[in-house]
């Protein structure tokens, strides 16, 4: 996994860290923490997701997950890039710490030709 600075992004890229914010405030989780998701495909198409949490696990769904969902209901099976950002309701968060998918989802994308890169 790579990670770049908030200042080194592109204007596009900027851009996409704003749309997964705004997924992110779509979340539906008792604890409040939010996580937004956009992932881009090659033909410039994009999906979005939002953590949906229940009490329980099953029954929850991440936004990662939610966003390959789509991509893949849609026919869409060349993902180009993936944001994710997380509002983390913790002690110890802070704007620059790094969130990373979750292990179900970590498993998931090497599924996909175009992230093994």
């Amino acid at each position: 996994m790579k990670t770049i600075k908030f200042t080194d992004l592109s204007n596009e890229e900027e851009l996409l860290v704003e749309k997964a914010f705004k997924a992110a405030e779509h979340s539906v989780a008792s604890k409040g923490h939010k996580v937004g998701c956009v992932i881009t495909c090659e033909n410039g198409e994009f999906y979005v997701g939002a953590t949906n949490a229940r009490t329980r696990v099953i029954g929850s769904t991440c936004a990662e997950r939610m966003a390959v969902d789509q991509l893949v209901y849609h026919g869409n099976k060349k993902p180009n890039l993936c944001v994710l950002v997380c509002l983390l309701k913790r002690n110890n968060w802070t704007r620059s710490s790094i969130g990373t998918p979750c292990g179900a989802c970590l498993e998931l994308y090497p599924r996909f030709d175009a992230v093994r890169r």
